[in-house]
């Protein structure tokens, strides 16, 4: 147990190193994306905090330069609301190693058609940062998704065979116990929508598996953007 956490916290660090130094990869960012909905920014504070985590985590600067960082980000946030008060819009903020801060929109149209979700037949190492936090690698989601390119989605398996999350968002079922989600534990974005409604006791953690997954009654996709998105297991 104290080799593995040892080992883990090891690999974080030659993570965080790398992603310092090299000059392989200048355009690396850290990044979350919001829901702007008829000028009000949902889940805003919990959008805030969760980028700012990633931003401590991968960049060394001081508290206070952070913390005025994301002071100017809130007042950016809260212009483009402002300047937006009606229709729906993703909102991304974006932040580089250098601490440059890019915020756009892209307008969007919500859907009720259910997305098809295909299950990965391979498995995900997810003791990585790079499950946990939202950054310009998303080269692992892209090629995942490319496998299965007659699907909508795809449900993530890792290495013990637990269900994590999908390439787009967090996952949800409903069984006759209730309405379930995997636990950060095996390894997943941590989603704010996800967070809310734990927080709101609409739903519960549980490890979950495929065989769960295919015998709910229902299942969602579910991110602050789209909220809840049915789905058809394939």
């Amino acid at each position: 147990m104290w080799d593995s956490q040892c080992n883990e916290e090891y690999e974080e660090c030659k993570i965080k190193a790398s992603v310092l130094s090299s000059d392989s990869d200048e355009n690396f960012y850290v990044f979350d994306s919001l829901l702007l909905e008829d000028g009000s920014l949902y889940l805003l504070d919990k959008h805030v905090k969760r980028l700012q985590n990633s931003a401590s985590f991968f960049y060394t600067y001081a508290s206070e330069t952070l913390e005025n960082l994301f002071s100017t980000i809130r007042e950016e946030l809260a212009s483009a609301a402002k300047q937006n008060p009606a229709g729906s819009y993703k909102v991304r903020t974006s932040i580089t190693k250098d601490l440059s801060c890019n915020i756009t929109l892209e307008g969007i149209t919500i859907s009720n058609h259910p997305l098809k979700l295909a299950v990965m037949k391979d498995t995900v190492y997810t003791k990585t940062p790079y499950f946990t936090h939202k950054t310009s690698f998303r080269n692992i989601y892209t090629g995942i998704k490319n496998h299965y390119p007659h699907a909508d989605d795809v449900l993530l398996i890792n290495e013990n065979g637990e269900a994590t999350e999908t390439t787009r968002g967090n996952i949800l079922i409903q069984t006759e116990e209730g309405f379930f989600t995997p636990p950060l534990s095996s390894g997943l974005l941590a989603g704010t929508y996800r967070e809310y409604l734990l927080e709101t006791n609409q739903c519960r953690e549980k490890i979950l598996y495929e065989k769960d997954i295919r015998n709910a009654q229902k299942v969602w996709m579910i991110n602050s953007v789209r909220r809840k998105v049915l789905c058809t297991v394939l």
